[in-house]
């Protein structure tokens, strides 16, 4: 497995005696030979490995047709280092064992040291661990005998890498270090550095990551003693590969980095590729999958002009799970579908078989189940014909995932009872605990809940006792859920209660694959759901808000990417970095330690146990001590690593009297409104299924998108002939399908609480799921035939949970609002921007005004001091499917600025005295997947920067309406007319309007935040 001993054996070879002997049967064919054969190890000392392999080719069957023995052996000992080198480990192995004869007749001990090494080397890097001892152990003998040190040191590092190979430890630590002390003793300080590394990999195999670095870093130290950038280089690349197993990303990129620059410089196109390599794998794992795939593409083209058909298999299926993690299945099939190409011609059965399964979970996104099946039916005859038993046991797992998502319950039963078989022989007991897990739910669907509540029992003991916490929660959830039909909700509480405990511990999960098994998975979300729920129905309600809460946080927490975040405070940017680094080593070493307490106990290392297991308490240690250091220096930013919910006593005691709260729980057969006001705490139910509001908000939102598309046509019509209404029948509120969603909207959401909410003049909305993209004011009942909307009775603000009132109510009480600063059309598609910040500068003459090309992102970081009031008016993009792709666009700077403010860049804006932003020209899609995390994301961002209130807008606004609304909103403002009643107010005035009063034109403006 280890290569280390290639160039050391070389320069033993090359040093030889051996390799020019002249025979005494033909001299002069035999001088002839022999100085060919000083001219290939010539050409061997300058690294023309080619030249010298075509010299030796031809020259050993010239030797043998003159019964030239010497030469022929030199020759051929020669040649196999060649050929070994190439990875042709059988021609090695014949021609060492050809040469081998004729020394051990001759008694030529140098040689037979040189030979027995070499065989030992080519069996240990085939994983022959025996044939490789007895060689070793062979060249050792001979080398004590002949006092031959450099032979002795060979066999001694040999023989540790064998141990090691075995799993050895305290045997192979002991050569590693007989082996150095020799090498010291000698001054060889490459063989040294390679030995230094070994013994590292060693400390590694077994978690000793602490002394692996030691020695990794005194290796490298030798490395660029030597001063050679090539060989640092590849030290470098092999510590980012460790850096990774641990991770420890930013220093694997460091390595990485440093790597790939001198790899460039040296010509190295290995050691390029594998730098960039890592530096993709490091950045995958960070979740940065855009700059992942710019690395692999890179090494990818690496691996194709040296026509790495291995390494370009590996690029391609890496860039096929990365774009599986963005989404994109179809770039995802394609590139896994260019990898089985690649692998199918290199013997590689369980490669082929796993990007088969990958192909098959690229398959079931795109819902063509029929290929799906195909490629795993394909991958489980290739299992059998190899007899790789670990390869089937995922293949038929994955087979029983797809016949359960496609309902045939009883194949599904069918294949997960085989692959479940196979790994109880096996002695997998992840994939036993997995497999039970996937059963349970199956039994659960076929509500057999006397089998699925075994199943799930063997699971969770299981994936206790080897610390798989993913399969942990999905095994208990899967408890909760037969608990709590068979009407056992005490113990089902319990159970889900336990899930949501081991997904919060989870800080940072692997990313998973693109296999089918993901099918069985259960969202997160769910289970906070259904433990909501079964609080609710047994009484326990301030604790069902609690988990509300929690579920939000943790929601939020998943998808913020803190790497990106450039924290202002150097001791907050210290602490969150060390945090993050805390976090990727507990998923890294977590993952190490499942996988050793997986195996079957005759297999497993209990040293390595150990180590792991200390060190995950050594990180958890570390982790809390952070958390507390975060706490005293900013604690708005525990956030971001803990999932604390807020307490309701401390939140009705930030409520102001004139205010109701409400907080919607859509669960999948009611809605549950919580309703907190400064003295009383209760929850309506309402039988309304999530599936039912959902429609209505998909309906309400697709009708505003097409009243977009219409007026953009109507726009066209109108500029190409001249004449006609702009507006036409899009400014009626009566078209059907937007009065029947927000009359039915308006039933379900505010009827059940008119009452109370008759005294209150504020509302502040908390939603959940797609109800985050619904605008609230906007719903309405009928009366006297016409609609009422809630914007004309009540001022109406958004919080995405109760955890920021302590961001929005304590932190900026700041009450003035004279300075503003307003940010225009940056890149010149809102033409109306101009009108809109004009009319700002009229009602605010000491404003400062940034348009076009002036509305820099610098400017932002750079406002007047005092800015009190900031308004951008300029597209923004709000991303469901990653918050932080979200931007606001300002003005670009050149060609390699695209003039975007990231969602991580907010934080950092200095808005300790700005009480609003506005955002006027931004949107959101509707997003199916953790819906409203991007407008969560973007208030939070916001709210830690310094601003409490934020206005944003829902979907594509029009120009001259949203003109309107903007300066009607900052003439109430400059009243001193409380925020929310100012945007009420706009709001109805522009509803009046015959010519705006579509809910498209006024409605798409929510407030988020303090809204006084």
């Amino acid at each position: 497995m280890r290569k280390t001993l290639q160039l050391g054996f070389l320069a033993l070879l090359l040093g030889s005696s051996v390799l020019w002997t002249q025979s005494v049967q033909a001299p002069e064919k035999t001088a002839s030979i022999g100085d060919r054969l000083k001219e290939a190890t010539g050409q061997l000392e300058k690294g023309n490995w080619k030249a010298a392999e075509e010299l030796l080719t031809r020259l050993i069957p010239e030797a043998q047709a003159v019964h030239d023995e010497a030469n022929e052996a030199a020759a051929s000992m020669a040649l196999a280092r060649i050929k070994s080198s190439q990875g042709n480990a059988d021609a090695a192995i014949r021609l060492d064992r050809s040469a081998l004869a004729y020394y051990e007749k001759v008694k030529d001990s140098a040689a037979l040291v040189s030979l027995c090494n070499h065989l030992g080397s080519i069996y240990s890097d085939r994983g022959e661990l025996d044939p490789a001892e007895a060689q070793y152990t062979r060249a050792l003998k001979i080398s004590e005998q002949s006092k031959n040190s450099n032979g002795i040191l060979q066999a001694t590092f040999g023989l540790a890498d064998v141990y090691a190979d075995r799993g050895e430890f305290e045997k192979s630590l002991k050569n590693y270090q007989q082996a150095l002390q020799m090498g010291e003793a000698a001054g060889n300080k490459r063989l040294q550095a390679a030995i230094l590394q070994s013994t590292g990999l060693l400390y590694s195999s077994v978690g000793a990551y602490g002394q692996a670095f030691d020695y990794f870093n005194k290796a490298l130290g030798l490395y660029k003693q030597l001063s050679n950038p090539l060989l640092v280089a590849r030290q470098l690349a092999n510590l980012s590969d460790t850096y990774i197993s641990v991770g420890e990303y930013q220093k694997s990129r460091s390595s990485a980095d440093e790597a790939y620059r001198l790899a460039k410089e040296g010509d190295s196109a290995p050691l390029e590729r594998q730098a960039l390599y890592n530096l993709g794998r490091t950045h995958h794992y960070s979740g940065e999958y855009k700059a992942a795939i710019d690395d692999y593409l890179a090494a990818l083209a690496i691996a194709q002009t040296m026509k790495d058909a291995v390494s370009e298999a590996d690029i391609l299926n890496a860039l096929g799970e990365t774009y599986f993690r963005l989404g994109d299945f179809k770039n995802a099939a394609s590139y896994h579908e260019r990898a089985l190409e690649r692998v199918k011609n290199l013997n590689r059965p369980f490669s082929t078989g796993l990007y088969l399964r990958n192909i098959a979970g690229d398959k079931v996104q795109l819902k063509d189940y029929t290929l799906a099946i195909q490629n795993l039916n394909e991958a489980l005859a290739l299992a059998d014909k190899v007899q790789n038993r670990r390869l089937k046991s995922f293949v038929t797992n994955d087979l029983g995932a797809i016949y359960f998502d496609q309902g045939n319950l009883e194949k599904s039963r069918e294949f997960l009872q085989q692959a479940l078989e196979v790994r109880r022989a096996i002695g997998d007991k992840r994939g036993i605990a997995e497999s039970l897990m996937h059963l349970g739910v199956v039994e659960f669907q076929a509500k057999n809940f006397g089998a699925a509540l075994q199943d799930f029992d063997e699971s969770i003991r299981i994936a206790k006792a080897i610390g798989h916490t993913e399969t942990l929660w999905r095994a208990e959830f899967g408890r909760g859920r037969v608990l709590k039909e068979q009407a056992k909700k005490p113990e089902a509480i319990t159970a889900l209660e336990s899930a949501v405990e081991d997904i919060e511990a989870i800080r940072r999960g692997i990313p998973s694959g693109s296999t089918p098994d993901a099918l069985f998975f259960a969202n997160k979300q769910e289970v906070y759901e259904t433990l909501i729920e079964l609080l609710i129905e047994t009484g326990n309600t301030e604790k069902a808000y609690e988990y509300l809460e929690r579920s939000k946080s943790k929601q939020l927490q998943d998808k913020i990417n803190l790497t990106a975040i450039p924290f202002k405070n150097p001791r907050v940017r210290g602490l969150m970095s060390e945090a993050e680094d805390l976090i990727d080593a507990e998923s890294r070493i977590r993952e190490q330690l499942v996988a050793e307490k997986s195996k079957n106990e005759k297999l497993q290392v209990p040293q390595r146990v150990e180590n792991l297991t200390q060190l995950l308490a050594e990180n958890k240690s570390q982790f809390f001590r952070v958390v507390n250091d975060l706490r005293q220096v900013h604690p708005d930013y525990e956030r971001f690593v803990t999932v604390k919910p807020p307490v309701l006593s401390k939140v009705q005691h930030l409520v102001p009297p004139d205010t109701l709260v409400l907080e919607y729980f859509p669960s999948e057969n009611r809605l549950y409104i919580f309703e907190i006001t400064n003295t009383d705490f209760k929850i309506r139910s309402v039988a309304v299924s999530r599936a039912e509001l959902d429609n209505l908000v998909k309906s309400y939102r697709n009708e505003m998108r097409s009243t977009v598309d219409r007026l953009r046509a109507r726009l066209v019509t109108r500029l190409r002939r001249t004449r006609g209404p702009l507006l036409g029948e899009v400014s009626e509120p009566s078209m059907p399908t937007v009065r029947r969603a927000v009359t039915e909207l308006y039933k379900d959401l505010i009827a059940p609480v008119e009452s109370d909410m008759a005294p209150k003049k504020v509302v502040t909305i908390i939603p959940s799921g797609l109800l985050y993209y619904l605008p609230f004011p906007a719903l309405a009942k009928e009366e006297n035939g016409q609609l009422k909307y809630l914007v004309e009775s009540k001022a109406v603000s958004y919080l995405s949970s109760s955890d920021l009132f302590d961001l929005v109510f304590v932190k900026n009480h700041n009450d003035e609002r004279d300075n503003l600063v307003a940010f225009g059309n940056p890149d010149g598609t809102l033409p109306s921007a101009l009108d809109e910040v004009e009319r700002l500068k009229e009602i605010y003459p000491n404003s400062k005004i940034y348009m076009l090309w002036e509305a820099k992102k610098e400017r932002l970081f750079n406002l007047p001091a005092g800015t009190e009031l900031l308004h951008l008016a300029t597209h923004g993009r709000l991303d469901s499917a990653d918050v932080n792709e979200s931007y606001i666009k300002m003005a670009s700077e050149g060609a390699k600025d695209p003039g975007k403010l990231t969602l991580a860049e907010i934080y950092d804006l200095p808005l300790e005295r700005t009480s609003l932003v506005t955002l006027s020209a931004c949107e959101t899609a509707l997003g199916e997947k953790d819906p409203g995390t991007e407008i969560a994301s973007l208030a939070q961002a916001f709210s830690i920067a310094g601003a409490p209130t934020v206005v944003a807008s829902l979907w594509a606004v029009f120009d001259p309406s949203t003109a309107d609304i903007m300066d009607d909103f900052y003439r109430e403002l400059r009243k001193g007319v409380p925020k929310a009643e100012a945007l009420q107010h706009a709001q109805i005035e522009i509803l009046h309007n015959p010519k705006y009063s579509n809910p498209y034109f006024w409605a798409p403006f929510i407030m988020l935040g303090d809204w006084r």
